[in-house]
C-alpha cells in the first residue's frame, strides 16, 4: 500500500498441490515478486495468474512496470548481470536455476514502457 502498488489475483483461496521443495520455490517467487515491484517507482499493478492444465501448473507474474529493453531482455537470465544500481545480479539466474530444478520452464516477456511479465511452467504433483 505505501508504494502505490496493488495486486490483482485469481488464487480465490485455492491451493495447489506440487512435489517441491517450499523454500526454493518460495525464494523464486519472492524474487519475481520483489523485482516486479522495483519495477513501479510511481506505483502500479502486479496480477498473478495461475492456470492448470493436464500434468502442469502455468503462473504469470506481470507488472505494469518500466518494462525491459529488448537488449537487456536477452542477458536476463545471466548470471551477474543488472541494470540495478544495488543488487548482485543472481536473482532472475537462481530463479530459472530453481524452476528447472523442478522440472519446470520460465520465459520472460516485456516492452519498455508497458511492463514485465514472467511465465513460469511447472508439474503437477502426481500420484505416486
Amino acid at each position: 500500500e505505501r508504494m502505490d502498488i496493488s495486486v490483482v489475483n485469481n488464487l480465490e483461496g485455492q491451493s495447489f498441490e506440487i512435489i517441491a521443495d517450499h523454500a526454493q520455490l518460495y525464494r523464486a517467487f519472492q524474487n519475481l515478486l520483489i523485482n516486479a515491484m522495483q519495477a513501479m517507482d510511481h506505483g502500479g499493478e502486479i496480477e498473478l495468474r495461475i492456470a492448470e492444465e493436464k500434468d502442469y501448473y502455468f503462473i504469470d507474474v506481470r507488472d505494469t512496470g518500466s518494462g525491459i529493453s529488448p537488449e537487456n531482455l536477452r542477458k536476463l537470465f545471466n548470471p551477474f548481470f543488472t541494470t540495478k544500481e544495488r543488487g548482485s545480479g543472481l536473482g532472475l539466474s537462481i530463479v530459472r536455476k530453481i524452476v528447472e530444478v523442478h522440472n519446470g520452464h520460465i520465459t520472460i516477456e516485456s516492452r519498455e514502457g508497458e511492463g514485465t511479465k514472467v511465465m513460469v511452467k511447472l508439474p503437477r504433483k502426481t500420484a505416486g
